[in-house]
């Protein structure tokens, strides 16, 4: 699982940062739009992320041993929450202490762009909690972590999945098997890299990341309630149909 700082794991190269004239340029056709995902640069940096996320799926040998459906079941679940983790990590590679794309655009001047979004407080506060929060336990992990343990962190979170009840019995058990045994792997690394106890103590501060994510995912799903409710911005959950194509 590939996760070179320069290219995605599509093995595309990263856009690259937006230069001044670029970015005002963006802001500025970006102000006038009803709803941000509208715009172009906007929708395709949705879609490659998921691209990314199904990329991530399809490298996992467990992946292949799951029917079609509980493929698409087991995507739908967890896309969001691996896309995530994954940004965050990719925010730390950046040094930035909000969700940022390799362009440079953070989710927060994303919506700071329009002032109906910038002056609501409320609004403000519920995308801090969801783009900003996110990335602190991150930055909190000392030394920072490493591509080899976000590498295996991600296959416990894609296999997390099994708590689904709509995934078939025989998908539900070998997710959890899977999951115990990627979990068992980064606790090894861990104590191979640090020792023993200090390992040990390593894996559950790696553990605890994907338990953060399942919180702010829940904080994500608040601010997008919010954004559908006040501000009619259609929030696309599901896989579209034609990303289910690639699977």
């Amino acid at each position: 699982m590939c996760l070179h700082p320069g290219r995605s794991l599509l093995n595309k190269p990263n856009p690259q940062p937006m230069k001044d004239p670029e970015r005002q340029a963006f802001f500025i056709s970006l102000s006038r739009l009803h709803c941000p995902i509208d715009h172009p640069h906007i929708s395709k940096s949705i879609t490659v992320c998921r691209l990314l996320v199904i990329g991530i799926f399809k490298a996992l040998p467990l992946f292949q041993r799951l029917s079609r459906s509980d493929q698409e079941i087991l995507i739908n679940k967890q896309i969001k929450i691996v896309g995530i983790l994954l940004k965050c990590f990719n925010a730390i590679r950046l040094k930035s202490t909000t969700l940022i794309g390799t362009d440079g655009l953070t989710s927060i001047d994303i919506l700071s762009a329009q002032p109906k979004f910038r002056e609501n407080k409320h609004l403000m506060h519920l995308a801090e909690k969801a783009y900003c929060k996110v990335v602190e336990p991150f930055l909190q992990m000392v030394p920072v972590i490493e591509e080899d343990e976000f590498s295996i962190l991600m296959a416990i979170l894609c296999a997390s999945g099994y708590t689904s009840s709509h995934l078939s019995k025989h998908a539900r058990i070998l997710l959890q098997t899977e999951s115990e045994l990627y979990a068992k792997m980064l606790l090894n690394h861990c104590q191979i890299r640090f020792g023993d106890a200090e390992g040990a103590s390593r894996f559950a501060k790696c553990m605890h990341l994907i338990e953060c994510a399942h919180i702010f995912n829940r904080n994500n799903d608040l601010f997008n309630t919010y954004m559908e409710a006040f501000y009619q911005q259609r929030i696309t959950k599901q896989i579209p149909e034609y990303l289910v194509k690639v699977v």
